[in-house]
């Protein structure tokens, strides 16, 4: 019988049940426990409730990071982000009152009938930011509840309601990841409604209908229509919306009470439920509305799939395994999974007829073939069962498998292999999420208990949440595509491998094969590419970035060039093509600063003397020292990393000299072999006009044809029997490749060199005409410039036979009386050839003695050892000529000869002198000498290539072709192997001694300075020694250069040197060890150092030991040095306008004093005085006074004598002196007193200089712009702008935003940028948003309240937007701002009178921004005015009497800027006076409830500014009218004494 009950009867029967079941509920003891939890949290106001919902939405349960630990064993997670809401924090101030009496409520009197005041404590309210968090962030024990439990179970047709559900819901429904306790939520109708994932069927349905009520009865009250809106708390929204969930699950046969029940509860306030009974009409309207829709939408669901299942066919083929046998099968009215559950559940008789089989299940079923018919038509499978052997081939499945498995490999996708080597099965799978998590459960299959899983990688990984996409398989799905994968699960051995453990070149083809997985990605060259940058630099990072590079940079191909270049660059830059870091980390060798090499090219370094060392399999090295060595060893070899880069760099500049025109220029003119080169005009604006002009025309014009004016563009070897013609045809119709410059033409020069001699052809309109003197000029501009880089200690040399020739020619054009000689050190050469970052600078010197004292300096400076490197090195530049001279090399002086190339030097008699000098002061060792082979030294060198080459060539006896090599060189069949010139020149050092000197003057040096004095390091000490009558007197010193011994050596005839060396030998081999002899050991060596430099250190080293002793043993005498000390660096940083010396100070204050102590009759006398104060050390502002200390002897006592002396404000040069007296039996002495007055300046120059550094970072320009975010709770939420200009192209953008989006609220704010800084460094702030703006937030920002121009900015953007709610005001900041420049107009006008009535200023500015905000503004007024009258005139002043420009005045800019301030002042809006409030209700975390009303505070008067002033000037005017007193003994003295 049908049910007569009405939908409306139903949904009461069921709310009635729910009421009734609450009543049990709160009848229990789980309630009681639960209202004793609840107690321990705080009650929220109103706006901090709204607070907590802002920043998270579904907080229930909220408290402090340390209220969590201690009320309820809970502790917040870590990484959490807190909420922040407001605080009470109120603060007592002491204030005096007028005393009441309690009994008449009226003021108490005093005798006088004047209030008695009393000092009271008052309370004042205030309020600070506190972090709160709420349940769902913390973890612990559990909160006591009252029965929420979770649903489980399933729900009748769930996904059928799911889809109803979504369909009736008022914004869509997704599902997505929740932690904690969180099932779901609803924010406002821009944005759908969320469930958590992984529920049950009846949480889910139940969590479903849940929000779907929240997003039909509680969107916001902005988006529903205004008059019907109705506030609700959150409590009434949880009830209503938790009622109507398990009104309708009821209905629909899901019983919720286990949760819905607690859940109500718990959000009720009380036993009474008035939540749930106020609201009982909305639930059953509300709930009705739902099940009326959804029993809706299930009907139509019911109807679509029906419609579905009529209009699908399915076609189907049995058939036995060969196809010998079938019918061709046409189903309707069934489901695919249906069809293929029948098939599977098929018993033997099902079989025997499968149609009719599937006809008896309720489908239609069409035969459409078998074995017997004519003609088949095409159809596409869906199933095929096989009747043999009964498997079931699902088509579809199959195609959309291979479909999903053929998607190209994303880069974060994981790739993992289950194979089984011992019977070749594979599996291949793509893991696309959870990528991080893969590892860790992979390398824990091995280590699974057999309770833990089935055996089967695929289902443990989806058992742990992994979703994944097969690609390859063994027998089928890609079997065959290359192979590649991130983890290998090795079955057979029970183990899991990664890539990259495989080799390099391994990775680097599976790398491809994964880029190139069903699509094409490189062509040849490029996949080359990556397996050789794999190869050669074994590093799978760089390897892979440069694969994804060429990937995407297709449609670039500029940038893909790029990346091709560099990357081919990389592995260019080793130094041996045939072998790479992967072969050589393979071989057991793994330091990361060896490069490998193959023993051809390791042979070819080891020639160039770069080191190479033999690489071991057990990850050791040997350096190779001689051929057999590399012959020896058989593996790897390698080079170091920066031994390679000096070799590289070394050859670079190498090929740069040799590609030099002056280089070409020189094997040109100088060279061996026949050559010829072509000289071309310059291209430049002075000599344009003589191009391709005749030689005719440069005899019209009297115009020389001048090297000077040419460049030298080709040379070329002059073959036998080539002529000047065919050189011109040569180069007007067969250019050589690497000719770059125009045809041959008229105005050419062409040079040839042949028989060694030279001459030059000019190429004319018609034919050639000789110059003579363009060959005369090519000897003098062909001298070779030598670069000063120590990276090529080889360099190419002019030939000593033609030197001459150079020489010679460049005297013709030198000029005798220009003789100017510079000089220059640089402190290490060396650092130039490493390519360090930093060289040694190039310092330069006018005097020679300067640049010697700087190279002695340098060269007795410690440093690492660098064999055959030039360190420091003196040069000169003598008439635009410059050339090194003296390199140290290995501790000793050697002599450069490159200034025998320069004519200018040979011509110089200063550089002559020099020379000898620095022969003489500095000396020689050594001279690095170029030379060319000998005939011996030339066959040595082609027998030792002759036996390179057979051992090279693999023979294994040479010895036969040996003995030959002296009649084969004879013959001259070793042409090929002979030297080159470049390596017939010889570079190497010889004693100074045994130089050919036609230089230098030794001999009168040797016969006019004997070594009479000389001095050395050894170990830890330093040895002089110097020649007198009785010997030689010697003296040893420790590092920090005092004496520890000396004596003489009374030994007359002996040398110098033999003294030293006995001295040395008993300092070696001492008969008793002593501190005397430091860490000096047998094999130490001297090293050489200036003799004079050591004694001075030495000097100053007792002068520092007998000062220090003074100090201790003599405190008269420190004290006198205390005075001249601070004396002396007074004079040193003293300055006074009008000239006057410290001198002439204490002399003119001395006469002054002499003065009053013989007015007074004064017993005193003056001892000594010094010039003090700011003045002293240059730290005086312009308005400083000049201070003197005087000390005195005598009965008068300092007070007295101070009045006395300033009482005629005595100055010097218009500025006051303050006259300081003090005594020894008082203050104390002037030595003892200056110490604590230099400390004083020490502090204050500090503070200057911080106060200065300050002042730069607050000038550093700040640059303030506007941003525009389309949510403005999170930036990156749609629409983002930054560096907005203006406030109204801001507003503009803002208004711009459509209101439909649903990414937030939209939002205005500042971003203030300081010049010099990064930009995550920016101040940045919301100020609208939506339609409020919150301008009481800015107290927590000083960064923008502090920058006046960022006030400025948000006060115009206030302005143009009357229309929105502004909290807050910025009036406190623009008075600050205001009181800012009155305060310091008021310092600029008049400095020392604002010194000296101001004492704080921070206090002076706080006084005048109350005074403004409180419209107190009268004496500003004042003063500003008064200011523009006085300023006025002295603008008048200075224009008509000094004939100042009006812009230039400062009157006329001081009054411009007071009458600026007087129009803010006057458009300035003061504070609004607001009506005390009766009750102050603050109902905060503790439930202070604060009642008090705040006392008025009594304001204080201040003299103003202008009052300041007047007052002031008058005191100053009587004092210069008072006579002279005789001051009085006991006087204080004044504060202008202090210091």
């Amino acid at each position: 019988m049908a049910d007569a009950r009405t939908e409306k009867q139903k949904v009461k029967e069921i709310t009635d049940r729910l009421e009734e079941g609450l009543k049990e509920l709160f009848e229990g003891e789980k309630y009681k426990s639960y209202l004793n939890t609840m107690s321990k949290f705080h009650n929220y106001s109103a706006n901090n409730i709204r607070l907590i919902e802002e920043q998270c939405p579904d907080a229930t349960y909220v408290a402090g990071y340390k209220a969590w630990q201690r009320n309820f064993e809970r502790h917040v997670n870590r990484g959490e982000r807190g909420i922040r809401i407001l605080a009470p924090s109120p603060y007592k101030i002491k204030e005096e009152q007028e005393k009441i009496d309690p009994v008449t409520n009226e003021p108490v009197l005093d005798r006088d009938g004047m209030p008695v005041m009393e000092e009271v404590e008052i309370k004042i309210p205030a309020f600070r930011v506190v972090t709160v968090f709420d349940y769902s962030q913390t973890d612990g024990k559990e909160l006591p509840g009252l029965g929420v439990n979770e649903l489980h179970g399933d729900v009748e047709r769930y996904q059928d309601f799911m889809e109803a559900l979504s369909r009736v819901s008022p914004v869509p429904i997704r599902y997505e990841e929740m932690e904690g306790d969180r099932k779901g939520y609803f924010i406002d109708l821009s944005r759908p409604i969320a469930i958590k994932e992984g529920m049950s069927e009846a949480q889910t349905a139940k969590t479903g209908v849940h929000e779907v009520a929240h997003a039909k009865l509680h969107a916001r009250e902005a988006e529903q229509d205004t008059e019907k809106a109705v506030y609700k708390d959150r409590e009434t929204k949880e009830v209503e919306a938790e009622s109507i969930a398990y009104t309708v699950c009821q209905h629909f046969g899901i019983d919720t009470s286990d949760y819905s029940f607690g859940y109500i509860a718990g959000w009720s306030s009380g036993k009474e439920m008035p939540e749930l009974k106020s609201s009982l009409d909305t639930i059953r309207r509300t709930s009705s509305e739902l099940i009326k829709g959804i029993e809706a939408q299930l009907l139509e669901i019911e109807k679509e799939r029906a419609a579905e299942q009529s209009q699908e066919d399915i076609i189907l083929l049995v058939s036995n395994t060969d196809r010998s046998e079938y019918d061709l099968l046409n189903i309707k009215g069934m489901e695919r999974t249906e069809i293929f559950n029948l098939l599977s559940a098929m018993k033997d008789d099902d079989r025997q007829n499968v149609e009719a089989y599937l006809e008896r299940a309720g489908a239609w079923v069409t035969l459409l073939a078998n074995e017997r018919s004519e003609e088949v038509e095409e159809y596409h499978l869906d199933y095929a069962y096989d009747t043999d052997t009964h498997e079931i081939t699902d088509y579809k499945a199959l195609q959309e498998e291979r479909e999903r498995a053929n998607v190209p490999i994303e880069y974060g996708d994981v790739i993992v292999r289950i194979s089984t080597p011992d019977s070749g099965e594979y599996e291949t799978i793509k893991i696309a999420d959870m990528q991080s998590e893969v590892a860790n459960v992979l390398y824990a299959i091995p280590f699974l208990e057999e309770n833990e899983w089935n055996g089967n990688v695929l289902d443990y990984l989806q058992e742990r949440g992994f979703e994944f996409v097969p690609i390859m398989r063994s027998g089928g799905l890609n079997d065959g595509y290359p192979q590649f994968y991130d983890f290998d699960v090795d079955m057979s051995e029970w183990e899991v491998h990664t890539a990259s453990e495989l080799p390099a070149t391994v990775q680097a083809e599976q790398l491809i094969n994964r880029m190139e997985f069903h699509r094409s990605v490189y062509d040849s060259d490029e996949r080359n590419l990556i397996m050789n940058h794999a190869y050669k630099l074994d590093d799978m990072y760089k390897t892979t970035s440069l694969a994804h590079s060429l990937a995407e940079q297709k449609d670039d191909l500029p940038l893909l060039w790029e990346t091709i270049r560099v990357a081919e660059e990389e592995i260019d830059a080793l130094p041996d093509g045939m072998v790479g870091l992967s072969q050589m980390h393979e071989y057991g060798y793994s330091w990361d600063e060896m490069l490998p090499l193959t023993k051809d090219r390791a042979t070819e370094l080891f020639r160039e003397d770069v080191s190479v060392y033999q690489l071991h399999a057990d990850g050791s090295e040997t350096l190779v020292e001689d051929r057999a060595a590399l012959e020896g060893h058989d593996g790897l070899f390698g080079v170091e990393k920066n031994d390679w880069n000096a070799y590289k760099e070394y050859q670079s500049m190498k090929r740069e000299l040799e590609d030099s025109e002056p280089n070409q220029e020189a094997q040109l003119l100088y060279g061996s072999e026949g050559r010829y080169g072509i000289y071309q005009l310059k291209d430049s604006e002075e000599i344009r006009d003589i191009r391709f002009m005749d030689m005719d025309y440069f005899e019209k014009e009297g115009i020389p044809v001048s090297r000077e004016n040419y460049t030298l563009v080709y040379t070329g070897e002059l073959t036998e029997g080539m002529s000047l013609e065919d050189i011109y045809t040569k180069f007007n119709i067969d250019h050589p490749a690497d000719f770059t410059g125009h045809s041959l033409s008229v105005s050419d020069v062409v040079v040839l060199h042949q028989d060694g001699e030279n001459t030059s052809h000019y190429v004319d309109s018609v034919g050639y005409r000789e110059i003579p003197e363009f060959t005369k000029e090519l000897s003098v501009s062909a001298e070779i410039s030598t670069e000063k880089d120590a990276a090529r200690e080889e360099v190419t040399e002019i030939p000593a036979e033609t030197a001459e020739e150079h020489t010679a020619a460049e005297n013709t054009m030198a000029e005798p009386d220009n003789d100017k000689v510079s000089y220059y050190v640089i402190e290490d050469l060396s650092t130039w050839a490493e390519n360090r970052p930093k060289k040694s600078r190039l310092e330069r010197f006018e005097s020679l003695p300067e640049a010697m004292a700087k190279f002695t300096e340098y060269r007795e400076k410690e440093a690492e050892d660098k064999p055959d490197m030039a360190r420091a090195t003196l040069g000169f530049n003598v008439n635009g000529s410059e050339f090194d001279l003296i390199h140290v090399r290995n501790h000793e002086n050697c002599l450069s000869l490159d200034f025998t190339h320069s004519k200018a030097a040979g011509e110089s008699s200063r550089f002559m002198d020099d020379l000898q000098t620095l022969n003489h002061e500095v000396g020689f060792d050594k001279v690095r000498v170029h030379r060319d082979m000998s005939p011996e030294e030339i066959k040595d060198f082609v027998k030792q290539r002759f036996e390179y080459q057979l051992k090279s060539s693999g023979l294994d006896d040479i010895s036969l072709y040996m003995d030959r090599f002296d009649a084969l060189y004879e013959q001259g069949k070793m042409e090929h192997l002979m030297p080159t010139a470049n390596q017939k020149h010889i570079v190497e050092d010889v004693p100074f001694t045994e130089w050919e000197n036609p230089y230098i003057d030794t001999k009168s040096q040797t016969m006019g300075r004997e070594e009479t004095e000389l001095a050395f390091r050894l170990a830890d000490r330093y040895i002089s020694i110097q020649e007198v009558t009785e010997g030689y007197d010697y003296t040893i010193y420790d590092m920090d250069y005092r004496e520890l011994d000396g004596g003489i050596y009374d030994n007359p005839d002996i040398t110098i040197r033999q003294a030293l060396d006995e001295i040395v030998t008993d300092l070696k081999e001492p008969m008793h060890r002593s501190s005397l002899e430091g860490s000096i050991r047998t094999d130490d060596e001297l090293i050489p150092i200036d003799y004079d430099g050591l004694i001075e250190k030495a000097e100053q080293a007792e002068k520092e030991h007998l000062e220090e002793r003074i100090r201790t043993e003599v405190p008269e005498a420190a004290e006198s040095k205390v005075i001249a000390d601070f004396k002396a660096r007074t004079e040193e940083l003293f300055n006074l306008d009008n000239g006057q010396t410290q001198e002439d100070i204490e002399m003119s204050v001395y006469a002054y004093l002499q003065s009053k102590i013989d007015e007074y009759g004064m017993d005193i006398e003056l001892v000594d005085m010094a010039v003090t104060g700011s003045r002293c050390r240059g730290l005086e502002e312009a308005a400083s006074d000049l201070d003197v200390v005087v000390e005195y002897r005598g009965g008068e006592n300092e007070d007295t004598l101070f009045n006395a002396f300033n009482e005629d404000g005595f100055t010097i040069g218009g500025v006051k002196v303050d006259i300081n007296p003090i005594t020894e039996g008082k203050t104390g002495t002037l030595g003892e007193y200056l110490p604590s007055v230099e400390a004083y300046l020490a502090e204050k120059r500090a503070a200057l200089q911080e106060k200065a550094a300050e002042q730069a970072q607050e000038e550093k320009q700040t640059v303030v712009t506007l941003t525009v975010a389309e949510c403005g709770e999170f930036h990156n939420f749609g629409e983002y702008h930054e560096g907005i200009a203006d406030v109204p192209e801001a507003i503009a953008i803002f208004n711009r935003i459509p209101p439909e989006r649903m990414n937030g609220i939209p939002s205005i704010g500042i971003n203030i940028h300081t010049e010099g800084t990064e930009s995550y460094e920016d101040t940045q702030m919301d100020i609208v948003s939506g339609r409020v703006a919150d301008l009481e937030i800015l107290d927590y920002v000083p960064d923008i309240t502090d920058n006046p121009k960022a006030v400025e900015v948000i006060a115009e953007l206030i302005d143009k937007l009357p229309d929105i709610e502004v909290r807050g005001s910025l009036e406190k900041w623009q008075a600050a701002f205001l009181a800012a420049e009155i305060d310091q107009l008021s310092y600029n006008y008049d400095t020392v009178q604002y010194n000296q009535t101001v004492e704080d200023r921070e206090a002076q500015i706080a006084n005048i921004t109350e005074d403004i905000r409180n419209g107190n503004t009268g004496y500003l007024n004042d003063f500003l005015n008064a200011l523009i009258s006085d300023s006025i005139r002295e603008g008048m002043t200075d224009i008509f009497g000094k004939g100042t420009e009006l812009d230039d005045s400062e009157g006329v800019q001081t009054a411009r800027k007071a009458k600026e301030l007087l129009d803010k002042l006057a458009e300035y809006k003061p504070l609004a006076k607001i009506e005390e409030l009766e009750e102050c209700n603050y109902n905060m975390i503790d439930n202070v409830l604060n009642n008090e009303k705040p006392k008025e505070e009594k304001q204080a008067g201040r003299i103003s500014i202008k009052e300041k002033l007047a007052e002031k000037k008058a005191v100053i005017e009587q004092r210069d009218k008072s006579d002279k007193e005789v001051p009085e003994k006991g006087t204080e003295k004044k504060s202008e004494r202090e210091i």
